[in-house]
This record gives C-alpha cells, sequence and structure tokens, in this order.
C-alpha cells in the first residue's frame, strides 16, 4: 500500500518520504510508514509526539518498565535535586541501577575567633574538583597563613529526603489525532478520495488542539489509570497501577 503514496501525507508536497513511527519509538511502537516528508516528520516528533511521551501516566510507564526514548534514557520521576531534614541537598543518579545520594557542596562559612579565621564547608567526599577548587581558592588568598587543613567524614544512615515531582496531566489530544490520521493513511491510501482529511491535517500543521478535538473522543478519560491499563497492555506490558491510586497523586 505505501507504494501509492507519491507524496507527503501532511504538507501534501511531492518530497522524499521518511519512515515515521505510527506510535513513537520512545513506547517501543514497531509500526514503520513511508508516509511523511522530512520536515513533517521532524515537527511531528518535536511538537506531537513529545506531548504523548511527556504523559504523566505514559512518563509514569516508561519509568516503571524501562522504555527508553531516542535518547537511549529512562524517564527519572524523582527529581533530581532532594533536601534533608537539616537543608542540605543532594543530587539523585543512577548507579549500575542502584539509585544512589551525592552530597551536593554547602557555601563556605566563615567564623573568626581569637584572631584565627575558620573556614568550613562540607561536600560529598567524591567531589574531588570541588574540594581542590576551594582549597586552591583559601591558598591563594591566604598563603602562608594557613595552618592547617581537617578533613571530616561521615556516613549518613536511614538518610530522609524529600522532594517533589511534577507530572502534566493534560489529555495529549494531537498525539492520538496523529496516529489514528497516519492508521487511517495506511489501511486506505486512497481515502481522500471518499474523505475529507483537511481539517484534521490542519490540526496537525497548526498544533490546534480545539481542532483536533472534533476527531478524538475523549470517552472515561476520567479514570485515568484505566487508560494507563489499556496503554500498558498494548504494548505487552502487565497492568501494574493499583486501582485505588488516583490520577494526581505518586508515592515514593
Amino acid at each position: 500500500m505505501t507504494e501509492q503514496l507519491t507524496k507527503c501525507i501532511l504538507c501534501k508536497k511531492i518530497s522524499p518520504l521518511t519512515m515515521e513511527h505510527i506510535i513513537p519509538d520512545a513506547l517501543e511502537g514497531k509500526l514503520i510508514f513511508n508516509c511523511l516528508c522530512k520536515d513533517c516528520n521532524s515537527k511531528l516528533g518535536e511538537k506531537v509526539d513529545s506531548q504523548l511521551t511527556n504523559y504523566g501516566p505514559i512518563k509514569v510507564i516508561r519509568a516503571t518498565h524501562g522504555i527508553t526514548g531516542k535518547t537511549g534514557k529512562i524517564p527519572q520521576l524523582l527529581p533530581t535535586i532532594m533536601y534533608d531534614k537539616t537543608g542540605r541537598k543532594f543530587r539523585l543518579f543512577q548507579d549500575e541501577g542502584k539509585l544512589v545520594a551525592r552530597s551536593l557542596p554547602s557555601p563556605i562559612v566563615q567564623s573568626e575567633e581569637e584572631g584565627k579565621i575558620t573556614l568550613q564547608w562540607s561536600c560529598d567526599s567524591s567531589d574531588k574538583e570541588t574540594i581542590k577548587k576551594r582549597l586552591d581558592k583559601a591558598e591563594k588568598k591566604y598563603g602562608a597563613k594557613i595552618i592547617n587543613t581537617d578533613f571530616v567524614e561521615r556516613t549518613f544512615d536511614n538518610l530522609l529526603l524529600e522532594g517533589s515531582i511534577t507530572l502534566d496531566r493534560k489529555f495529549p489530544v494531537l498525539p492520538f489525532l496523529k496516529i489514528a490520521y497516519e492508521f487511517l493513511f495506511l489501511s486506505f491510501p486512497d481515502c481522500e478520495n471518499w474523505l475529507n482529511t483537511q481539517e484534521m491535517r490542519q490540526a496537525l500543521l497548526t498544533n490546534d488542539e480545539s481542532l483536533a478535538r472534533k476527531f478524538v473522543l475523549l470517552y472515561g478519560f476520567g479514570k485515568a489509570p484505566y487508560f494507563c491499563h489499556f496503554l500498558s497492555f498494548s504494548q505487552g506490558i502487565p497492568p501494574k497501577l493499583s486501582e485505588k491510586r488516583s490520577s494526581t497523586s505518586i508515592n515514593f
């Protein structure tokens, strides 16, 4: 069927057609269709597909099941910067599949007692660069006046970190119109002979969500977890979201 297409199904220009993932490859979509010119393919990926991959429930599924995007990275649900009860800042990162918290450098605190000036700060023991830079800066400023340098290494047990995350709850209408539009041409390459697709194209070309809503039925969207279950099932992943969990809360 794809041989019958001679021009881009979106802008209608006669141009070399590129491979388009009908379901975004960031969701492990495997169905590829040569139907878009290079410019339209790029615009849809940037303006439309990204709305779906960044949609809150989708990000939860991708993070939970390790689904990477084009960058090869799994979405990070937890904030990268978190705080303990004393206000110390920590950076979270993945290390060989484990979640690791690294203490960030604190401001330098200067105090003076009995004519002696003390400079204190804290940072992660692995942050050799920060330690060297701050020692070099003190050396340039005080030189021979420095009496000694002490390092005190501490280990935090049962560290409790607090932070917040924000997930996009706005239902991505345009991506579903894009999927339906491309499926239409995949199944019926001659569909424009019997169907007016002008408004669909206009909605996608101009990123017009209100116009797209004419073609996307949002039936039952109030039960967001059920939508997540359906998408999870369609990707071959057993649904694991709790029926009791609302679409507005995530515990971590």
